[in-house]
Parts: structure tokens; sequence; C-alpha cells
């Protein structure tokens, strides 16, 4: 299947020689990354990850894949894909197993801070990042989250995403109010938060 210029997917065995057949998204996206830079170069993260994972029932006309490079967006006949200039390698990632083949996705805590770090990163809506913030919150581990915050140096990360979710994460840590605050980035709480207690701000 020609997906964009220079790009050719070929269909898993039991869709040989059916024009139904459409690869998602998030496996062309991995695809093409994986076959520009190496398959350790590249990880599907972000709104596409909380997708992959199962935390945004919606498919979604775009995806966010990690690369190395900046570089500009790629349109393909199944979507939109988006590179995020990263390196995949610090990410904390795990296998996944797309039918385009294997490669590497975020883990719950990753994409709960990445979502939360730019939540219209992809195109997307906020209405559609909300809700993958609000299924991811109710799923991560938050002491890993905030550990991995920690190591990222994504703690107005994990302070947005905690304000975002303090109605269903109570207990989860607080970490201590930055020296300068942390924009809201156009998110909105589950229910009324204490602003000052995280150091948000409006955009």
């Amino acid at each position: 299947m020609n997906l964009a210029h220079g790009y050719y997917a070929v269909p898993p065995s039991e869709w040989l020689g059916d024009p139904a057949w459409v690869p998602q998204i998030e496996a062309v996206a991995l695809g093409v990354a994986a076959a520009d830079y190496e398959p350790t170069q590249a990880a599907i993260v972000g709104i596409s990850a909380a997708r992959v994972l199962g935390f945004l029932p919606r498919a979604l006309g775009t995806a966010v894949v990690a690369v190395p490079v900046r570089r500009r967006p790629l349109a393909t006949k199944v979507g939109r894909v988006h590179f995020w200039q990263r390196k995949a390698e610090r990410l904390e990632t795990q296998v996944w197993r797309s039918e385009l083949g294997q490669g590497r996705v975020s883990t719950a805590e990753q994409a709960l801070l990445d979502v939360a770090d730019r939540p219209d990163r992809g195109g997307v809506t906020l209405a559609s990042a909300e809700e993958a913030l609000r299924n991811l919150a109710s799923a991560a581990d938050w002491e890993r989250a905030s550990a991995l915050a920690a190591s990222q140096k994504a703690e107005s990360s994990y302070r947005r995403a905690r304000w975002f979710a303090d109605a269903i994460v109570p207990e989860a840590p607080v970490l201590i109010q930055p020296r300068h605050p942390v924009p809201s980035r156009g998110l909105r709480p589950i229910e009324p938060t204490d602003r000052a207690r995280f150091g948000i701000r409006d955009d």
C-alpha cells in the first residue's frame, strides 16, 4: 500500500490482496520513523501513546512520534504524522507490536507527562487531551510519574497533570510550589481546584 511519497506498507498475511485493509495511523507513524532512523530512536508518544495504550477510545487522524531530529509533519493516506524531536532512548517506553511490526511506545506515566506538557501537540483538541489525561490519571502510578518527572526535569508537566487530576488522585505526591507560575496550557481541572497550591496560572 502506498502511504505517501516514498513510503509503502505491506499488509499482514491475513489481509493480503484485500483492498479494505487500512493500517492504524500510529503504526504508520512508527513505521515511517523506524524506516528513516534507527528503530531505537523512534517511539510513539503523547496523545498517540495514550491512544495505543487504550486510554483514548476514539481513533485520531493524527499521530505523534519521537525522532532525533526536527522535522515537518508528513501527510499520509491514513492521517498526518507529527514528529517530536526527542531522544527516545531517554523516555520511559515499552514494547508495542503493531500491525506493521514491533516498536516502542511510551508508558502510561510518560504519556501522562507528555500530554500535560503540550495538550495540543499533534493538532488534537483540548477535549481529546483532557479525556486522555483523565483516563491516564486513573491508571498511572503517580509515585513513578513523579520520579520520572524529576529525572527528566519535567516537574511543570507533572504539576500541571497533578492539578488537572486533583479530584481523582488526591493522595498523589504534590511537588514543592515552583519559583515561577506554571501555565495551564488551556487545560481545565476535572473539578475546581486551588491553583495557588500547584502554582498554576491561566495562559
